[in-house]
């Protein structure tokens, strides 16, 4: 019986294997890319044991929990530098694409008060009643494409509305938010395909924004008992220390519109397949789901998440020389110019900081979640997705048996179309 060789090993075959360094360097490279989209529990687990910190050809691949840890909390080494360019390229001046500064600040500052945290009330009942509204034809039973036909429509049609952009279609804000999320995040070689469809994808958006912003021109006040963002952004116009400008509104509305759409899709088509592989945690689930009770579903996505975590990692690009988990075992020195992923789906199933991290377990330390977080640039809208997200699976939960028809489809990476019947 042949035994298949460790991902490490299969590494270092590579160079017995191509003499000419380049050409080997570019087969590493692509097969420690296509582990971590296709492999990551298995490529981090051995990542974990031997080589907690790996120098891999493309980048250094952080996989301990207090390491991850480490890289987030220590922002002015380890920058958001990597994805600047595109998120100022494909959205414009957006939180997300500063470092550490000043500038930094008052627009974070700025953004919690256009989207302040005590919304999540509100906002749930946008999504109850939008939930209710794309899954009432199937109250009797049928089949339902879940990503095409709520997945990713859902976020869109609750960031329409929250937002305060209803004279934007669903479709189009769909259109726009996927070539864009690609681009920034998932784009590391460049392809000049991908960069052409943002630049598409960002021009019609700010366009379409900017007709929006000139039907609202001189609207300083915010008549509303519960207002929407834009009309926070444009009431705070009136004060000079909280007036942003035009180019401004419209990057933060993209900027969270991105953030929320295929991001949302993804958790929720992850959380439903991994439920539905587990029979037993499947059917607590739906249980709890039939009786209304939110918590003990939101228990079992994060934890079904945890396991196959929706984004695998982060990058970052150090910007000094910098000694990262020193004192131990693993002790290495970043040299100045180093890209960095640090993995939030290793760290969560980190042995050495969670017990049994691959056993099924509800009720984990919320520290051991680590979806949202990454330092100064953890999730601005953490309390709205972790709304949103299980009230999604609750809802289809709560129609009855789900089962799959066909295998879950992707474009691009991205979950496409995932046929499902509801008995």
């Amino acid at each position: 019986m042949t035994v298949e060789p460790g991902f490490l090993q299969q590494l270092k075959n590579v160079d017995a294997e191509v003499q000419d360094p380049v050409a080997a360097a570019r087969k590493k490279a692509g097969m420690v890319t296509l582990w971590i989209s296709t492999s990551p529990n298995e490529f981090f687990r051995e990542l974990r044991q031997d080589a907690p910190i790996f120098a891999s050809p493309l980048f250094l691949i952080v996989t301990r929990y207090r390491d991850v840890r480490e890289v987030y909390d220590n922002p002015d080494v380890f920058t958001i530098d990597p994805l600047k360019g595109k998120i100022t390229k494909d959205i414009g001046p957006f939180v997300l694409g500063m470092n550490s500064s000043p500038e930094y600040d008052r627009q974070k500052s700025l953004l919690r008060l256009a989207f302040p945290r005590e919304d999540v009330a509100r906002f749930r009942q946008i999504v109850e009643e939008e939930t209710a509204a794309l899954l009432e034809p199937l109250a009797s039973g049928g089949e339902l494409d879940l990503v095409g036909q709520y997945t990713r429509l859902l976020p869109a049609v609750t960031m329409r509305r929250y937002l305060g952009v209803s004279r934007i279609a669903p479709a189009d804000i769909m259109r726009w938010t996927r070539p864009l999320f690609h681009d920034i995040f998932a784009n590391l070689a460049n392809d000049p395909g991908v960069e052409a469809a943002a630049a598409a994808a960002h021009a019609e958006a700010t366009a379409a924004l900017q007709r929006l912003l000139l039907k609202q021109r001189g609207r300083l006040v915010v008549h509303s008992s519960a207002p929407t963002v834009l009309a926070r952004m444009l009431g705070m116009r009136g004060t000079p220390a909280t007036r942003m400008s035009e180019a401004e509104i419209r990057s933060c509305l993209l900027g969270l519109m991105v953030g929320a759409v295929d991001l949302t899709s993804i958790a929720c088509v992850t959380a439903i397949l991994q439920l539905l592989a587990r029979p037993d945690a499947l059917a607590a689930a739906t249980d709890a789901a039939q009786q209304g009770n939110e918590a003990a579903v939101a228990g079992h996505v994060w934890e079904a998440l945890r396991l196959r975590s929706p984004v695998a990692g982060l990058f970052r690009l150090c910007a000094a020389d910098y000694t990262l988990a020193r004192g131990t075992d693993r002790e290495t020195r970043v040299k100045a110019g180093t890209l960095v992923f640090s993995s939030n789906g290793s760290a969560m199933q980190d042995e050495a900081e969670l017990d049994g991290p691959e056993a099924y377990r509800v009720g984990r330390p919320p520290r051991h979640y680590l979806f949202f977080e990454s330092g100064v640039h953890s999730c601005l809208g953490k309390y709205f997705s972790m709304t949103q997200i299980p009230l999604a699976v609750l809802a289809v939960l709560r129609l009855g048996q789900l089962s799959v028809l066909e295998p879950l489809q992707r474009d691009g990476g991205f979950p496409s179309r995932l046929r499902v019947k509801l008995a």
